[in-house]
């Protein structure tokens, strides 16, 4: 996956599980995705999940985050 962008993307749960994950291979790397507005957060009553909802992997190159919320410690 290369040279794509994501626009207003929310990723929103409770589950104890990773979401969005962003990888590729030594060969072939996952290269220039762009995230805009990108909002994240878990349950701020429970403080879960307990995984990271968005996680890039070693060969994810090039990835940029402009704009957008992150969220997930207990309120």
């Amino acid at each position: 996956m290369n040279n794509c962008v994501f626009v207003n993307l929310h990723v929103e749960t409770n589950a104890d599980a990773v979401h969005v994950q962003i990888d590729g291979t030594p060969v072939n790397r996952t290269d220039t995705l762009q995230f805009y507005g990108l909002k994240c957060h878990g349950s701020p009553k429970t403080g879960m999940p307990g995984q990271p909802l968005l996680r890039l992997g070693q060969h994810a190159i090039g990835c940029s985050f402009i704009g957008g919320s992150w969220r997930g410690e207990k309120e």
